[in-house]
C-alpha cells in the first residue's frame, strides 16, 4: 500500500476495509457550514446573494451527506452481515430518512417553546417624545439594563425546555431501533 492507514489495516477482510472505506468517503464529502459562515463573515457579505446561495448549497450538501451516508450504511451492513441487495434495500433507507425528517419536524415544531422571539419595539405604545428622551446622543453610550430575576430565570427555563426537546429527539432516534426491532434505525 501506498500510505498505510491504521484503521484499514487491523480489519481482517477485504470486505471489512471496503465497507470502512466506503463509509468513510461518505463522510468526507460532508462540507462544515461553520467554515462557509467563517469566510462570509470574514468577506462581510453576509447580504450578497452569493452568500446566502454559498450557505444554501452547503446545507444541501449536508443533506446529500446524510442521504449517501444511510445508503453506505445498509451496502455496509449487507457486505459485513451478508444478504442481497436489492429495491428492499433502497426502500429501507427511504424509510429510514422518511421517519428521520418526520422527527426533525416535530423537534422543529417544538422549538419555537424554547427559542424567544424578541419583538421589543413591536406594538410599541409610547410616542414620538418618550422615544427622542431614550435617544442616545452622540457620545453617549447605551448599555442594556442588567436582565431582573424573572428575565433570568425566564432563561433558565427556556434552557431547560431546549436541553429537553434535544435530548428526547436524541433519546427516540438512538432508540428507535430498539422499539422496532431493529427494523427502523435512525441516525441520532
Amino acid at each position: 500500500s501506498i500510505l498505510p492507514i491504521p484503521v484499514l489495516e487491523r480489519q481482517p477482510s477485504l470486505v471489512a476495509r471496503a465497507a470502512v472505506s466506503l463509509l468513510a468517503a461518505s463522510l468526507m464529502t460532508a462540507r462544515s457550514p461553520a467554515s462557509a459562515i467563517a469566510v462570509i463573515s470574514e468577506l462581510r457579505c453576509s447580504e450578497a446573494f452569493g452568500a446566502k446561495m454559498a450557505l444554501g448549497i452547503t446545507v444541501l450538501s449536508d443533506i446529500v451527506v446524510l442521504i449517501l451516508f444511510s445508503l453506505c450504511s445498509s451496502t455496509v451492513k449487507i457486505l459485513t452481515r451478508g444478504g442481497a441487495m436489492g429495491i428492499d434495500v433502497l426502500f429501507g433507507a427511504a424509510v429510514e430518512i422518511f421517519f428521520s425528517v418526520l422527527l426533525g419536524i416535530v423537534a422543529g415544531a417544538l422549538l419555537p417553546c424554547a427559542l424567544r422571539k424578541d419583538n421589543s419595539n413591536e406594538g410599541s405604545d409610547e410616542d414620538e417624545d418618550s422615544l427622542e428622551a431614550k435617544a442616545v446622543h452622540p457620545g453617549q453610550r447605551s448599555e442594556p439594563a442588567p436582565p431582573t430575576a424573572c428575565e433570568r430565570a425566564e432563561t433558565g427555563a427556556r434552557g431547560a425546555v431546549l436541553l429537553s426537546i434535544l435530548t428526547a429527539t436524541f433519546y427516540c432516534a438512538q432508540e428507535a431501533g430498539v422499539w422496532t426491532g431493529e427494523r427502523l434505525r435512525l441516525e441520532p
